[in-house]
């Protein structure tokens, strides 16, 4: 209501990041193009963060209705948004997800979600050549544990339980 930054552990979740749900989904679509719920995500985060013509609802509903994936591909082309399913498909994971910020996540002021998750990409492509789905099962499992550092000497109000407070002075 009055504009006030807030900082807590939870708006420090890399899983909470609203481009780190949208390289999720993408990656669910890829593992499963018949993946409706992650279909209408991406089309929602595309109509929102881009400068397309048309109106919300109506591009999504559009793209919804392309069942074909090179129907919807061309489709994409359409509004300037160059993006082969099978092709990113080819890719290692890492690559993989480069190719999805690159594609959809124009340069922001922030992107230290996208970043430190793009560290934990790397992480699981090296450690255990993931794939798609693999990577995607040890995300819904671990999820949640990840998330960045508080930055120091942010002009915020920070929310923290009773029990995170003990020992403090303030």
């Amino acid at each position: 209501e009055n504009k006030i930054p807030i900082l807590s552990s939870e708006t420090l979740i890399i899983a909470n990041a609203s481009d780190v749900k949208f390289i999720i989904n993408v990656l669910k679509y890829l593992q499963n193009s018949q993946n409706v719920e992650s279909k209408a995500h991406i089309l929602y985060h595309i109509a929102a963060n881009s400068e397309i013509a048309i109106v919300t609802h109506d591009f999504i509903a559009k793209g919804m209705s392309l069942v074909n994936e090179i129907e919807f591909e061309q489709w994409l082309l359409e509004v300037n948004i160059d993006f082969s399913f099978q092709n990113i498909r080819k890719k290692s994971l890492y690559e993989a997800v480069e190719i999805i910020i690159s594609s959809f996540i124009k340069s922001k002021k922030d992107q230290s979600y996208v970043h430190y998750f793009m560290d934990i990409v790397l992480e699981q492509d090296l450690r255990n050549q993931a794939g798609i789905s693999d990577f995607l099962t040890f995300w819904d499992k671990n999820s949640e544990k990840f998330s960045i550092p508080s930055p120091e000497g942010t002009n915020a109000v920070r929310i923290m339980t009773i029990h995170k407070s003990k020992g403090l002075e303030f």
